[in-house]
């Protein structure tokens, strides 16, 4: 496939829980297991780059622990951030729980994804024969 693909969405970090069921509201679970793994669009653009796509991210980082994890994350994958950091906010973050018969329930926390304007996309070049995905952004001049 020619081109590449641009996204400009958002990328967080997951926070999953494993646990047998949901818990009732006021109660407590215990998980069975835990992970922090990156999210958001960052999945879609593993699997596009898996598949031989060269793939590139037009979105926002954080500078604080998380834009740090999600920015190892996008390098271990060869994937290329496009944007500098955001020298205001972190990145955000989203937590999941999983029960066992794969019901979810999340609970997000907006970051530096969240606040992307014109003005921090400069660096982001589409070139013809690219694809470009957004996604859950309302552009603003700044």
């Amino acid at each position: 496939m020619s081109g590449r693909l641009v996204h400009i969405g958002s990328a967080v970090v997951d926070h999953v829980y494993r646990i047998d069921a949901l818990p009732a509201p006021g109660t407590e679970k215990t998980a069975s297991s835990y992970a922090q793994v990156a999210g958001g669009g960052f999945n879609m653009m593993v699997a596009a780059s898996r598949t031989g796509m060269k793939v590139v991210f037009g979105g926002q980082l954080g500078s604080g622990p998380n834009g740090d994890f999600l920015r190892a994350a996008f390098a271990a994958e060869g994937i290329e951030t496009l944007t500098p950091a955001s020298p205001l906010m972190d990145s955000g973050n989203c937590v999941a729980m999983i029960s066992g018969d794969a019901e979810r329930t999340f609970v997000s926390w907006p970051g530096a994804e969240s606040v992307l304007s014109f003005g921090m996309m400069a660096p982001v070049r589409v070139a013809p024969g690219d694809w470009l995905f957004a996604s859950g952004y309302t552009l603003s001049y700044v």
